[in-house]
């Protein structure tokens, strides 16, 4: 009897651990899929970069999906509460994310209607190969220059003029949307 003592404490003591494990796996069963390797290149700092996320294992999209941002080193979180069911009978969730200067890392979590982590995906990261021209468009232009250089050197601030005046739309844009949440 004494030698089944220790077997038995340790039957019992597994037991929950056991239920813990099964009770994890089937939790689990639900996974997060992401591509970021479809984004080919970042777009201009400022510019908003879409980011799809599918559910796999569950036709629910009623989940709480958050996504935690460090983007040039600052840390945001976006949380959608709830996705759509797309073409193929999946569960699907579309973000938006603001291009960084250099990089952008990010994760997404699934939280069930009890605030239970679902499951966690694993981070992403995104970087520049150098850092983007980030001062206003300047041109100068010889006035001795031969008419083709002159018009290349016309073209280049015109482009440069362009990528400006996007910008300054992402930021109204912003400015726009985070005006009803300062209340004026």
């Amino acid at each position: 009897m004494k030698t089944l003592l220790p077997l038995i404490l340790f039957c019992i003591c597994l037991l929950p651990l056991v239920a813990f494990e099964q009770e994890v796996q089937a939790s689990n069963s639900i996974a997060i899929a992401h591509r970021a390797d479809t984004l080919q290149t970042l777009p201009h700092p400022g510019k908003s970069v879409p980011l799809q996320v599918h559910l796999r294992g569950t036709r629910n999209a009623k989940f709480l999906l958050k996504t935690e941002i460090i983007r040039d080193g600052r840390r945001f979180q976006i949380d959608l509460p709830h996705g759509s069911i797309n073409a193929f009978d999946q569960p699907e969730y579309n973000i938006e994310i603001i291009a960084p200067v250099l990089d952008v890392s990010y994760r997404f979590t699934l939280i069930d209607s009890s605030g239970k982590i679902v499951t966690r995906s694993p981070w992403h990261y995104l970087r520049r190969n150098c850092m983007p021209r980030l001062a206003l468009a300047n041109v100068e232009i010889e006035e001795q220059a031969p008419p083709s250089k002159k018009a290349a050197s016309l073209r280049e601030y015109a482009s440069q003029l362009e990528e400006d005046i996007e910008s300054y739309d992402n930021a109204l844009l912003l400015l726009q949307e985070i005006l009803p949440m300062v209340g004026k």
